[in-house]
């Protein structure tokens, strides 16, 4: 299971976006309420049939990122 987390750096700790078990590939929208730093936070669940199935092999994924500011983000 694959969660997003979107962030703001002010002292108030945005969150902007937060989504769960994301499969595939996936568009998400963000606006900020203001300037500022924004981080992105993937979290990686195993549950407990995959951690069993996957002991012997290796565990990792792969995430492509790619993000749009401005004018270029209304495509």
């Amino acid at each position: 299971r694959v969660e997003i987390e979107n962030l703001g750096s002010t002292p108030h700790r945005n969150v902007y976006l937060s989504k769960r078990n994301i499969r595939g590939k996936t568009r998400l929208a963000v606006t900020a309420h203001g300037e500022g730093e924004v981080g992105v936070c993937f979290k990686n669940y195993l549950s407990p049939s995959t951690f069993q199935l996957q002991m012997a092999q290796n565990m990792s994924r792969t995430i492509g990122l790619d993000i749009d500011i401005g004018a270029n983000a209304v495509n």
